[in-house]
């Protein structure tokens, strides 16, 4: 087998290499268009709030993947109006992803 900068490329049928070239360009825009709207530095919300003892709790989920748990709801609904609040975006200016 030859070695190229792409490994053992070479090694493959002309069709699985064109097969392979498609894919990685369709995977490469895909990172590249994510990397653009900023989606792969935010933060996300479970947008289902969930019932832990007497109250309410949402999930963030870092961009690391880390999660943080948003306690203090005394019901669904105030969990869910917080995610729609100012005091949302409030949090999230405070760990530095909002303007």
């Amino acid at each position: 087998m030859r070695r190229t900068d792409y490994g053992t490329v070479s090694a493959l049928g002309p069709g699985t290499r064109i097969l392979l070239f498609v894919v990685c360009r369709l995977v490469r825009g895909l990172i590249l268009d994510l990397m653009a709207k900023n989606v792969l530095d935010e933060v996300t919300f479970d947008p289902n709030p969930r019932k832990v003892g007497p109250g309410w709790r949402l999930v963030a989920t870092y961009p690391s993947g880390q999660q943080e748990y948003i306690t203090g709801f005394e019901t669904e609904a105030a969990a869910i109006e917080w995610l729609a609040g100012s005091r949302c975006q409030a949090w999230l200016k405070a760990r530095g992803f909002a303007k």
